[in-house]
């Protein structure tokens, strides 16, 4: 299952991620005991209803931690609505940030598992944290995009950036080379970083800015829903 896959990789970076509760649904009370505990609670299957259809649906799979490292995580599946269309799934991790914790890896980890169409590590500061209006590219870059919002591109680069799917192929390793980005090949996928250390988004946000802005003019236009970077 993709829960234990990612549970057992977040565990392994660090005894601070260790979750404290899990469920199936809010709120998360459940006391976690053991990746291997957490089993029945993977993708269990529920049952919809709507527009005269029934179907049956894996539940997502939501885990946190109280103590330091305070932080969140959500698995929500790929499943298909009633009109037959499918919806891309979801991963999810928000995290009080501390710098001992390797996240570069576990992002990567994350990513070789889940295999995204987009996947994004950043650290969000003040520069880019003002109240976004909902379903705005603002507001999926802040939230995490869900499938849906990337049907008109990529809301805009984090720090670490996965490209997958059709968005691997807008990726030219070389030219993002050639410019000092950092890039390399997941099978046919890509996994990009703006800088050489997540915290430089907090120690020099214009550097990381200027940086991001130059990444996103080695990609085709339109790509990035949004197109300036914070004043």
């Amino acid at each position: 299952m993709v829960g234990e896959r990612i549970l057992t990789a977040i565990c392994a970076t660090d005894e601070k991620l260790r979750p404290e509760y899990i469920s199936n649904a809010e709120p998360i009370k459940t006391p976690f005991v053991s990746i291997d505990d957490c089993k029945e609670r993977w993708a269990p299957k529920a049952t919809m209803r709507g527009l005269g259809v029934v179907a049956d649906v894996a539940l997502p799979f939501l885990w946190k931690r109280d103590r330091p490292i305070k932080y969140y995580g959500h698995v929500m599946h790929t499943s298909t609505n009633f009109k037959g269309q499918m919806t891309l799934g979801q991963v999810i991790v928000r995290s009080d940030i501390e710098r001992g914790i390797d996240w570069s890896s576990i992002f990567g980890e994350l990513c070789a598992i889940a295999k995204p169409k987009f996947g994004m590590l950043h650290l969000f500061t003040a520069p880019e944290l003002a109240k976004a209006e909902f379903k705005s590219p603002q507001s999926s870059f802040q939230i995490g995009p869900a499938g849906w919002s990337l049907d008109s591109g990529i809301p805009n680069l984090g720090w670490a950036n996965y490209l997958g799917d059709d968005f691997a192929a807008d990726v030219d390793i070389t030219q993002l080379a050639a410019h000092g980005f950092s890039a390399h090949r997941m099978g046919e996928d890509c996994l990009i970083t703006t800088t050489r250390d997540l915290f430089d988004v907090a120690d020099n946000f214009g550097t990381f800015s200027d940086r991001r802005s130059n990444l996103k003019k080695l990609f085709r236009t339109g790509l990035f829903q949004i197109e300036t970077e914070p004043q």
